[in-house]
């Protein structure tokens, strides 16, 4: 983070005299996944939070105008699923019918544009610093992409932080401060 900011430096922050436009909020979908935000999405294991969002993803993917009675505003982008937290097995039964991957053989699946990168608990990704400058750089290089992370607790896993305490939230604002700028 301080190498980037001394590449990229810093802002003075806003001023009292200072006219501050506020932009209007670009929704992905409406009402509920902002453009450019983290959006949580929080429920107990199991009970589909990974394939609600897939399904909206395969759904905006696809050029459809809504999901589940909620309208898509935005158009294809480039998705990374950060999804450390189940195997490929349940990944593969949830990103086939969503259309994000393709069965090859009966065995076998492969990702299909615009998911562009998918870790799983057996090619997983901690969120490092070394790892969060790798996601910083497919984000300069993949701009306005989508970063799906599932799951928190996964993500941190390794890295000595207790998920319910509050510097447990310390690699998420790493890395919401490596992709700010990226769209």
């Amino acid at each position: 983070g301080k190498a980037r900011r001394e590449l990229e430096g810093t802002q003075d922050g806003y001023q009292p005299d200072e006219k501050i436009k506020i932009p209007k909020t670009k929704w992905l979908w409406e009402d509920l996944i902002s453009e450019g935000n983290v959006s949580l999405v929080v429920a107990l294991p199991k009970v589909g939070k990974s394939s609600l969002i897939s399904g909206f993803l395969g759904a905006m993917s696809c050029g459809n105008s809504e999901y589940l009675g909620k309208q898509i505003t935005s158009k294809e982008k480039n998705i990374f699923c950060l999804g450390s937290d189940q195997p490929m097995t349940d990944w593969a039964q949830i990103l086939v019918p969503v259309g994000l991957m393709k069965k090859t053989a009966e065995d076998e699946v492969k990702l299909v544009p615009p998911l562009k990168r998918l870790w799983t608990m057996d090619r997983p990704i901690t969120l490092t610093e070394e790892s969060i400058e790798q996601i910083h750089n497919l984000a300069v290089n993949n701009p306005n992409s989508i970063f799906v992370l599932d799951a928190f607790a996964s993500l941190i896993s390794g890295l000595g932080l207790d998920e319910n305490h509050v510097d447990a939230v310390e690699p998420i604002r790493m890395l919401c401060e490596a992709l700010s700028g990226t769209g």
